[in-house]
């Protein structure tokens, strides 16, 4: 399961991307990177990251995953699904609130 791990979350590589310089990462992580504008790959520091696109996608190794570990793909997926249902709620309340602050949160009780 190692060899299918994500270098930055360290989970199964849900929709693996292989950057130029042959390192493996999933989709998330490695928006997340280009999001925030960094380049480098965090673990050969190469200059690979903004590189990457839709053709950095691994379909090989995606469709064997899902093959060998659905259980872990499934999880995977429900975990980002969560994370960017997260990221949506922040960005309507935030946008509601004048834009986003640490006192903007929503917190339900």
């Amino acid at each position: 399961m190692d060899d299918y791990a994500c270098l930055i979350c360290t989970s199964i590589a849900f929709k693996p991307v292989r950057l130029g310089c042959g390192h493996l990462f999933c989709v998330r992580c490695l928006v997340k990177m280009q999001r925030a504008g960094k380049g480098e790959c965090p673990l050969c520091r190469s200059q690979v990251v903004l590189l990457a696109n839709k053709d950095s996608l691994d379909m090989t190794l995606m469709r064997f995953m899902k093959d060998w570990f659905p259980k872990e793909v499934k999880e995977k997926q429900r975990e980002n699904e969560r994370e960017i249902a997260h990221e949506h709620a922040g960005a309507i309340v935030g946008a509601y609130h004048g834009g986003p602050s640490d006192g903007d949160r929503c917190v339900v009780m």
